[in-house]
């Protein structure tokens, strides 16, 4: 089983998915589970857990591995089941998340595991324009997945960390270490197709209605999505800057150094206050409106 995670979206787990779709030997699903994300949500399992728990008698506690086993098994039947491989086939599968990856090895233990990263200003340009990102929000995300990703790093070895920008520049080259990793034969890989390989979701490449969408297009001989934001003025540099520099340095990039004067650091500082203060009050009016609901439906209420 081959399992591809994603930085965030637009992070490039459609062409690594569409480039290793190219060997015979990866079986993927028939039920269109492009983007499965069985793997974000476990949280949700051991809080089923925690909470069956509390109704057991502590003698009963070790039974708990085995329920949360089978449980994580059924996730893993999942795939097997819209995917059914056979001898010699790998079941591919992908998520442009990372939520809950540290579980990753108890519901998947024998799976080969890819993480793909992208350049966070790419990946935020390129949400912006497919799907109305707000940019603050997308590069706090991205730097928390980020983050997921070093924490991860630092207890498991057996996954692969592929930067999308080297995938896209030297994808012969990356494809062997990828098929390597993942123990298919490279002599099988079909290299002729690869080179041809159409693009799906790009940002750029879009149709008349400039929409994004999943339809394989062409690639053109101006395609280069390593320059999403080259055009990003000095204020979004700075909050890109501030905000996801040294994760991404961490991922193994080369980060472009920039002047940080006092200008950079009062901006900064305003822009956290600011959207600090959005994020309380945004949560206050949740909670007035949740307030207000259990009001309405309480038939006590103003008796």
């Amino acid at each position: 089983m081959i399992l591809i995670f994603g930085i965030y979206n637009r992070s490039g787990t459609n062409y690594l998915f569409d480039l290793l779709r190219l060997h015979p030997q990866c079986a993927i699903t028939q039920t269109e589970l492009w983007e499965d994300y069985l793997l974000a949500h476990t949280d949700i399992i051991e809080d089923y857990i925690r909470q069956t728990q509390k109704h057991w008698n502590k003698d009963w506690y070790e039974n708990a591995p085995i329920l949360r086993k089978q449980l994580y098994k059924s996730l893993s039947e999942v795939l097997q089941q819209s995917a059914p491989a056979q001898e010699h086939e790998q079941i591919l599968s992908k998520t442009p998340s990372t939520l809950c990856i540290d579980k990753v090895f108890d519901v998947f233990p024998q799976a080969h595991v890819i993480v793909i990263v992208r350049n966070a200003k790419a990946v935020v340009e390129s949400g912006v324009k497919s799907f109305n990102w707000k940019y603050e929000n997308a590069l706090r995300i991205w730097h928390q997945s980020a983050l997921r990703i070093l924490r991860f790093r630092e207890k498991n070895e057996h996954f692969l960390l592929v930067k999308y920008e080297d995938l896209f520049s030297d994808t012969t080259t990356k494809l062997q270490e990828i098929l390597q990793f993942c123990k298919l034969d490279a002599t099988k890989y079909n290299w002729d197709a690869m080179k041809k390989l159409p693009i799906r979701g790009s940002s750029t490449l879009t149709q008349k209605t400039d929409k994004v969408h999943w339809q394989a297009v062409e690639k053109t001989a101006n395609f280069n999505p390593l320059a999403r934001a080259n055009h990003w003025s000095r204020w979004q540099n700075y909050r890109y800057h501030w905000l996801c520099a040294e994760t991404e340095k961490a991922l193994g990039y080369k980060i472009e150094p920039i002047a940080k004067s006092p200008l950079y650091y009062s901006y900064n500082v305003l822009a956290d206050a600011y959207h600090k203060t959005r994020f309380f009050w945004h949560k206050l009016k949740l909670i007035a409106k949740s307030s207000r609901q259990i009001f309405a439906s309480n038939p006590f209420a103003g008796k």
